[in-house]
């Protein structure tokens, strides 16, 4: 099948299932090759990135019949385990394959309003750092910065 039409398919499923988990997926790719999905943590709630993983296998095997995550090409050994790989700014991507074409998926990371990432790892703003940020917010568009630490 050709990944437009399979994301014809599918997308509806992988869209309902990311919502109740706390994601927005959108696409992010011509659909030529293969169906680039990214997926956005978008509430406060939004579940680990692994449950995402495997929802979307859910919807790919209720559409499809099978949908898996293809590890045998995979020469690291986490790889094979099934674990994602990493991306710039902390993202994290899967192949799930299915219907003859593959999801090429990434996940952007989960953030509390007082976490920020530096070198790869969170941490937690001190009250002078929150309010530095606050007031550089604020510069840029005043009177906003109640959205960044609610």
């Amino acid at each position: 099948m050709k990944p437009h039409d399979a994301y014809d398919k599918v997308i509806g499923p992988i869209r309902r299932a990311a919502r109740k988990l706390g994601y927005a997926v959108a696409v992010h790719g011509s659909l030529a090759r293969d169906i680039d999905l990214i997926a956005v943590p978008w509430t406060r709630r939004a579940s680990d990135p692994w449950k995402l993983v495997e929802a979307i296998l859910r919807c790919g095997t209720e559409t499809f019949g099978l949908a898996c995550l293809r590890t045998s090409h995979m020469r690291k050994p986490w790889r094979k385990a099934g674990c994602p790989g990493r991306k710039p700014h902390g993202r994290l991507c899967w192949s799930i394959f299915m219907a003859g074409t593959y999801i090429d998926l990434s996940v952007m990371p989960r953030f509390t309003p007082d976490v920020l990432v530096k070198t790869g790892k969170p941490f937690t703003l001190t009250p002078e750092e929150s309010a530095a940020l606050a007031r550089l917010w604020d510069a840029q568009l005043p009177g906003r910065s109640q959205y960044l630490f609610t």
